[in-house]
Formats: C-alpha cells, structure tokens, sequence
C-alpha cells in the first residue's frame, strides 16, 4: 500500500510539473500586458485586471532592481503606467487611443533596454 501510495504521489508531482506555467521574466511580462491594455482599451474591454497585473508586475520589477540607471528607467515606466491609468478610465476617442499607444510604445521601448542590459538570472522574480 505503501508503496502504491509512493506511486501515486510521484505520478501527481511529474503531472503538476508538466503542467506549470514557465517564468516569464518580468519585463517581458510588463511589456506583454501593456499591449493587452492597448488592445483591450481598443476593442471596449474593461482593461482593469490587466492593469491592476501591470501595476503588480512593475513593482516587482523594482523591487528587485539595484542598478540607477535601471532604476530611473523602472519611474519612467511608472509615468507611463500613471499615464495608461489616466486614458484607460476615459471614453475612446483617437486622440486617447493615440495617447496610450504612445505609452506603451515608452514601456515597450523601456523594458526592452531592461532585457538587453540585465543577466537572465536577475531578470527573473519572485512575486
């Protein structure tokens, strides 16, 4: 019974490990979820979770960020983020949509330079 019981627990694990989602690194995931707010914002979706996630996201970016320069990237990504909060709460019109695209556009830009200029290993955080 023992032994079944080893089996099963075993069968279980390897299953669940399967399964799990792989780390993204935390740019990636701030740049991803900013191009779902553009896009959810575009098509009339309530952009509100996505959001509330790229809120999360940056700030575990940051917290786990020592060099200067990428830290002063990380506030300007928050102006951006600040940004993106102000023209999802208003109605549609091309003017806000030309506003927020222009803002992701800086957090696509921002992270990338982040990706380029920080090891994997740091790039990675726990949440």
């Amino acid at each position: 019974m023992k032994k079944v019981r080893n089996i099963l627990l075993l069968s279980t694990v390897a299953t669940l490990g399967l399964f799990a989602r792989p780390a993204t690194p935390l740019p990636q995931e701030v740049r991803g979820t900013a191009h779902l707010i553009f896009q959810q914002y575009v098509s009339g979706y309530d952009a509100h979770n996505a959001l509330q996630h790229l809120i999360e996201t940056q700030q575990a970016l940051k917290a786990n960020e020592s060099n200067p320069e990428l830290q002063n990237l990380l506030k300007y990504i928050d102006v951006c983020i600040r940004k993106i909060r102000k023209d999802v709460h208003t109605p549609f019109s091309e003017k806000n949509a030309a506003s927020l695209s222009d803002a992701v556009d800086a957090i696509d830009e921002a992270t990338q330079y982040i990706t380029t200029h920080r090891p994997a290993s740091l790039l990675m955080a726990s949440r």
